[in-house]
């Protein structure tokens, strides 16, 4: 199925390398898996489930505009579809349009609960961050994360454009493999220098930015959202680039398209 999602701008990338490392810049998969377990950053301000990300100044994305993201912490996976499914039950959280979409939504999908929740709208993931105290990123904070900070990375990984084993998508062959034509677990794929997963790959993020004025996006009738990372439905690596964006309006949903919380450091 090719990727329906909204990309915008270009990036002309070089030869691509393959590798399947899984330890990103000195933080090794089972390191990073340590961000999972509750009590273990009693000094990050953040909660169980999140990683602290310093604030600093860089160049967002091809516009090279001027950023300054302040210390936040932000999920360390994508929201799975059981953690969607538990907002639903709490009545929190709407289940609506899920299951409608092109047949490869996960959340009328068996086995799926530890995939992320996909063909959600951006209204359905604000409204799931807001019930857990938490908020949607911003396209600056994300971006920043993405890139590690100030190392300043043009990938989640780093600056090789290794994208076989590094993230999920079409080209990948651990992808192909195990999960065809579908979206990955969360945490399957190597996290980044803050232990972050699937930051690159996996579903498209949505962020709390608007961009209204995007090239030949004239006369929405909603709000138009950015989104970020590139997808498993994504054919071309230059999507894993972290200045890479794509956007829709409030209440289009897809199945490449879902989204993590971050919130202010406590």
């Amino acid at each position: 199925m090719k990727s329906r999602v909204r990309v915008l701008g270009s990036v002309t990338i070089a030869s691509l390398l393959a590798s399947a490392s899984f330890t990103t810049h000195g933080v090794s998969t089972r390191e990073a898996h340590a961000f999972m377990r509750p009590g273990t950053l009693p000094r990050s301000g953040c909660g169980a489930g999140m990683a602290a990300i310093p604030g600093g100044d860089f160049e967002l994305g091809e516009s090279k505009r001027h950023a300054t993201v302040e210390p936040f912490c932000l999920d360390v996976h994508e929201v799975t579809v059981g953690e969607y499914r538990s907002c639903v039950a709490r009545g929190a959280c709407s289940g609506e349009g899920l299951e409608r979409q092109y047949g490869t939504c996960n959340w009328d999908k068996t086995g799926r609960e530890q995939h992320p929740i996909n063909c959600v709208t951006w209204t359905q993931a604000d409204a799931f961050c807001r019930a857990a105290g938490k908020r949607l990123p911003n396209e600056e904070e994300w971006e920043w994360a993405a890139r590690g900070g100030t190392r300043a990375f043009t990938y989640a990984w780093g600056n090789d454009p290794k994208e076989d084993e590094l993230w999920c998508w079409r080209g990948s062959k651990r992808a192909s493999t195990s999960w065809p034509e579908s979206t990955c677990p969360v945490m399957q794929f190597p996290p980044n220098a803050f232990g972050v997963f699937d930051l690159s790959g996996n579903l498209w993020e949505w962020t709390s930015t608007t961009r209204a004025d995007s090239k030949g996006l004239t006369g929405l009738a909603e709000a138009f959202y950015v989104f970020r990372g590139g997808s498993w439905g994504s054919t071309d690596a230059i999507q894993a680039r972290a200045d890479i964006r794509g956007g829709d309006g409030a209440s289009w949903r897809d199945p490449d398209v879902g989204f993590r919380c971050a919130m202010a450091r406590r």
